[in-house]
């Protein structure tokens, strides 16, 4: 019986560490360079929130505030997370919103600022998926500073790589079979969808071989399902 991948509303960051291959430390990196953004999940947390509206160009005024009980996901601030995964807790006062509205701690009584864990720490479902087709889709870059000269060697060493296939339509479809059909247990079945794939849009027999398509996403294999391939090394 195959292993139904669930798409969890958000994943603490420690299940991020097998999924991705990366340590603390790259994931700080990530969150640094406004790449990834953190959250912390929280139930019945004091909010005050302040809508504003633009009334100028670049001027923005208060029109509306209350005060909430939250449940759900709020998003952290970059340097405010960074802190957090790099010195181990932190106290947060604000919380990560777009420009028209901003979103605050509100303690009932002490004044003090809410203390936040590296592990509590989460990233929410949407986040996740979007920084992963961020990675795929920058895997297909090549290389900076590659001649084309090298370039071009590379493609003749190639199998099956002539120059009519639409690369970027390729990566585009690893994109939607991963993020839309759910990737396959196995490597092997995603190639068989990527040759079908080419199969229907140039015709039977007009696409690449299986080696092309192999080399292709051999690299990204690791982080398209890491967890069928860390249960396989369990059983």
């Amino acid at each position: 019986m195959s292993t139904v991948l669930l798409r969890k509303p958000f994943y603490r960051i420690s299940e991020l560490f097998t999924r991705w291959s990366v340590t603390e430390s790259d994931i700080a990196a990530f969150v640094l360079k406004d790449e990834l953004t953190l959250s912390i999940a929280v139930s019945q947390l004091p909010i005050h929130i302040l809508d504003y509206e633009e009334v100028d160009d670049g001027v923005w005024c208060p029109i509306d505030e209350k005060h909430r009980f939250m449940s759900g996901t709020l998003d952290l601030r970059r340097d405010d997370a960074w802190a957090i995964l790099t010195v181990g807790s932190a106290g947060i006062t604000d919380f990560d919103t777009p420009r028209e509205r901003s979103i605050s701690y509100a303690p009932s009584d002490d004044g003090e600022p809410l203390h936040v864990e590296a592990q509590s720490l989460v990233v929410r479902r949407d986040e996740l998926e979007r920084f992963e087709r961020a990675q795929v889709a920058a895997a297909s870059v090549p290389p900076v500073g590659a001649s084309e000269t090298s370039t071009g060697q590379e493609r003749c060493k190639q199998r099956g790589a002539p120059s009519r296939y639409d690369v970027d339509a390729f990566w585009r479809e690893v994109c939607r079979t991963v993020h839309v059909d759910g990737p396959p247990l196995r490597q092997g079945e995603l190639v068989l969808r990527l040759q079908q794939w080419f199969d229907r849009k140039l015709g039977s027999g007009n696409g690449p071989d299986e080696s092309w398509i192999r080399k292709k996403i051999a690299p990204l294999w690791p982080h398209i399902a890491p967890e069928v391939r860390s249960e396989r090394r369990t059983k």
